[in-house]
């Protein structure tokens, strides 16, 4: 690489540390649109920092170029280093977890990945996280090893938080996160530093400690208002509104309209027209309360279910079911699982005091 290509990659990084997205973009953008002509080993180095960039500005539309044109070096070198980039790009893309997971399974064995073999492995915790499989997340958090950069081996610390508040173990849950904020300072890294709070704000509603994650979360939008930050701003919205409504309903409420479905409380609303997957998904279970493996199957493809390929695709579309009730103010707990499949947690009863609105 040359040093001016060096050096403007790190003028990018301390850009993005300064949350100067836009400028930081610029940099990066005129770096990585060499990709279809030669991939270096520093768009992997740099593919996450890009691809938080892109999403924080909106533009989806690049992620997806940019994964169609790192996919074509892929097939052509199967290089673990072009893997790594193109399983983050897919997954910065809202892809079904089988496509980057299957990705990310390949660099993490591959001999020569280096240490993309263990930054592969953090990002499989995520599908684990998703299957609420919390034992494979420490077998596969404790083959991941430090690396002297503190960014990633404060990220490390900050799954475990992560693993010990779904296993809601609070207390040794506190003290992880004590070791992570001693050991940052926003704002230089607001990344990890935004990760932890936030998992701090959701273990304050895990606990009924609602005011002081209204504290919390009041202090995190001070930091980021004044930027560009569209994922940052809506999973704070999110957390406001779980706040809100951090009870499970007792009763919830089904009305079908002349356009769409409404799924409704006394404080909550969700209009279903069936436009995409989890639509489709939310308003089945609904309907039904309660749905096997092969029956989501059913209502997703119209085909039967098969274990061995179809498990990772339901939880996929099980997660962003959760993540549209909390955007709409209800818990994601409502849906909880049962042996072969989902259930809700509450009464549907059909129409409701509104359903001749």
């Amino acid at each position: 690489m040359l040093p001016k290509t060096e050096d403007q990659l790190l003028r990018a990084k301390t850009l993005f540390e300064e949350k100067k997205l836009v400028e930081c973009y610029n940099i990066l953008r005129r770096f990585f649109d060499r990709i279809p002509f030669a991939f270096e080993a520093g768009h992997s180095e740099h593919i996450g920092r890009f691809g938080r960039v892109l999403l924080e500005l909106g533009k989806e539309y690049e992620l997806s170029f940019y994964a169609r044109e790192i996919d074509r070096v892929y097939q052509a070198t199967r290089n673990p280093q072009v893997g790594y980039a193109l399983g983050l790009i897919h997954m910065s893309c809202d892809k079904p977890s089988s496509v980057w997971i299957s990705l990310f399974e390949e660099v993490s064995r591959h001999e020569n990945a280096g240490i993309f073999r263990d930054k592969a492995k953090m990002c499989l915790l995520h599908s684990y996280i998703a299957k609420e499989d919390y034992s494979s997340c420490w077998t596969l958090l404790k083959q991941i090893q430090t690396n002297g950069d503190l960014e990633f081996d404060i990220l490390i610390d900050i799954w475990e938080a992560v693993i010990l508040r779904r296993e809601r173990k609070f207390e040794p849950m506190d003290k992880t996160l004590a070791t992570v904020f001693a050991r940052i300072r926003e704002p230089k890294y607001w990344y990890p530093y935004f990760s932890a709070r936030i998992v701090q704000a959701l273990s304050f509603i895990d606990r009924k400690r609602d005011q002081e994650a209204r504290t919390l979360l009041a202090e995190i939008r001070s930091i980021f208002e004044a930027h560009p930050f569209r994922t940052v701003h809506r999973q704070i919205d999110s957390l406001e509104k779980q706040i809100r409504s951090d009870k499970m309903p007792k009763e919830i409420y089904l009305a079908h309209r002349d356009e769409y479905t409404e799924i409704f409380t006394e404080t909550a609303s969700i209009k279903l027209r069936s436009s995409n997957p989890a639509e489709q998904l939310l308003l089945a279970l609904f309907s039904q309360q309660r749905l096997s493996k092969h029956q989501v199957i059913q209502v997703l493809y119209r085909r039967n279910y098969q274990s061995r390929s179809d498990d990772a695709l339901i939880y996929y579309h099980v997660h962003h079911c959760r993540n549209l009730l909390e955007s709409h103010g209800l818990p994601r707990e409502l849906i909880s699982t049962f042996q072969d499949g989902y259930q809700l947690q509450c009464k549907v009863t059909q129409g409701g005091p509104n359903a001749s609105l």
